[in-house]
């Protein structure tokens, strides 16, 4: 609960939190999912992974809510997209991962904008292709490729996932 967005970085102008914001607004209420943003100043000697654990743990992902965490931290140049134990199966890792951007220097704060609007997308997708597998008397097929139909932050994830 509470706050969504923590840039103790101040890598995000007004404009580009707006977008941020408006994104994890409307992927709560479509799917009640929640996807949390972490800009630290430093990860403090540990690495990005223990760094995501911790926060998200802090966060409230353990305990039963279901979200996401994206960390970048800029001083380290280091990604983590963490999906919360309710998550682990509808987000797995192998995607998260290939939702970072293998290079954007100069374009930090677009490129943290445009992963968090690629995570909304995969569980927007993954929400809309679990409910047609409910709804589908043969049970339906794995819910990825649905997502070719998304934005073109995503598609370039989708062209990686082939």
């Amino acid at each position: 609960s509470g706050q969504t967005v923590v840039d103790e970085a101040h890598l995000l102008a007004a404009d580009v939190r707006a977008r941020v914001d408006a994104t994890v607004s409307d992927l709560r209420l479509r799917t009640g999912d929640r996807v949390a943003l972490v800009v630290p100043r430093s990860l403090h000697g540990m690495s990005v992974e223990e760094y995501a654990a911790r926060v998200g743990r802090r966060f409230g992902f353990s305990s039963g809510e279901t979200g996401v965490l994206v960390v970048y931290a800029p001083r380290e140049r280091a990604w983590r997209i963490e999906p919360g134990p309710g998550l682990e199966r509808v987000f797995p890792r192998e995607v998260a991962a290939r939702l970072i951007p293998r290079s954007r220097p100069d374009g930090a704060a677009d490129a943290v904008a445009d992963v968090v609007r690629s995570t909304a997308d995969v569980l927007i997708a993954e929400r809309r292709e679990s409910v047609r597998r409910q709804a589908s008397p043969w049970g339906g097929r794995p819910g990825w490729p649905v997502l070719i139909a998304l934005g073109s932050g995503l598609a370039a994830a989708v062209r990686a996932l082939a």
